[in-house]
């Protein structure tokens, strides 16, 4: 009986009631590619449903703005279970943002806040490391060469 009651009452609900897809937040800092004395690059990631609009004017790190610049946004093609128009459609939104540089060691990342349609979320924080400036006593040396023989005519492409 509490069977058959509970499905009369899932089969009655609306379907946006039911298939309310939360978005996620995730932040990448790029290893081996963080020096001292150099801002650091990050990139974030935001998985969300198309109807959910991204406040760019929200990003916030430990309560103070974060300037993020828009990169991109996918559709992905996940067997065609959704179309392009569909509101309910998965996407992912990628955003660039930059951090002041810092010395030499290892770092935590707080975690990035923003709205995503209406609602709060956050990332989780993540552990990046800063290494030292790489140095060289050599010169450095630019060398040009053509790889191809034979003659080389105006206009011709060469490696």
């Amino acid at each position: 009986m509490v069977k058959m009651f509970l499905l009369c009452l899932l089969l009655a609900t609306p379907a946006d009631v039911i298939v309310e897809i939360p978005a996620k937040v995730s932040v990448e800092i790029p290893q081996n590619s963080v020096y001292e004395n150099q801002p650091i690059q990050g990139t974030i990631t935001i998985i969300r449903t198309l109807k959910q609009k991204v406040d760019e004017k929200s990003f916030k790190l430990d309560d103070a703005p974060l300037q993020v610049e828009f990169v991109d946004e996918v559709l992905p093609d996940s067997g065609k279970l959704f179309e392009k128009n569909d509101p309910e459609s998965l996407t992912v939104s990628k955003y660039r943002f930059a951090l002041p540089a810092k010395a030499k060691g290892l770092y935590v990342l707080n975690p990035i806040s923003t709205e995503v349609g209406g609602v709060g979320v956050r990332s989780i924080p993540i552990s990046f490391e800063v290494q030292s400036a790489v140095s060289s006593n050599k010169e450095l040396k630019l060398e040009a060469r053509v790889v191809e023989s034979g003659p080389i005519y105006p206009g011709q492409r060469v490696t």
